[in-house]
């Protein structure tokens, strides 16, 4: 069990988050690219064929490579923590693919179902098993043992990864809010901040 009397230090993990994105601008800003560019195809495809039976394919398509490249993002950010380098091609890296799909389809259902239910079992599941997509990547476990791990990990430290959640809100809205181009900078210093206080609770 995580001791309760460990901070979690935000500012550290804001800190490595701004760090490892200065250091691999030229990713992050590819990343950004290609995950604009996996949602804009499909929608100017729906504008020049529309009502074609190839659109729900098409959709279909990109929605699977939005979730590969969100796959990669996790790998490329405990990477970043761990100050290793980046490449492009893990981005596209099939390996755990159907593993990473089915925990964060079940960990997306729990917390939407919890919030449209009474709110609050959404965000304690939400919190509860945040990390387990990243202990199917990171430590390779097996579905139900990395949402136990997960909750074990975050016991004793809800409200400071609640603070995060909000910090990340925060900056991300801020970001869009700078013509959209501030996500650029916000998003990944943001994302490798959220690893980072993983690999805290990790050790």
């Amino acid at each position: 069990m995580p001791k309760k009397d460990a901070q979690l230090n935000l500012t550290a993990a804001l800190s490595a988050g701004w760090q490892a994105t200065s250091k691999y601008l030229g990713f992050y800003l590819t990343l950004a690219f290609l995950i604009v560019l996996f949602n804009l195809i499909p929608s100017v495809f729906e504008v020049f064929f529309d009502g074609s039976v190839y659109t729900p394919v098409v959709r279909g398509i990109f929605i699977a490579l939005i979730a590969l490249v969100t796959l990669g993002m996790v790998r490329t950010t405990i990477k970043s923590v761990d100050k290793k380098d980046l490449s492009i091609g893990e981005l596209f890296h099939v390996h755990l693919f159907g593993k990473y799909i089915v925990t964060a389809i079940l960990y997306l259902i729990m917390f939407f179902g919890g919030l449209m239910l009474f709110v609050v079992p959404g965000l304690y599941w939400g919190m509860k098993y945040q990390f387990a997509t990243y202990l199917v990547v990171d430590r390779k476990l097996s579905i139900a043992a990395s949402f136990e791990e997960s909750a074990r990990m975050v016991q004793g430290h809800e409200w400071d990864l609640f603070a995060y959640w909000l910090v990340m809100i925060l900056l991300n809205v801020l970001g869009l809010l700078m013509f959209g181009i501030g996500i650029v900078i916000t998003l990944p210093v943001t994302l490798v901040g959220y690893t980072y206080l993983y690999r805290q609770l990790r050790k």
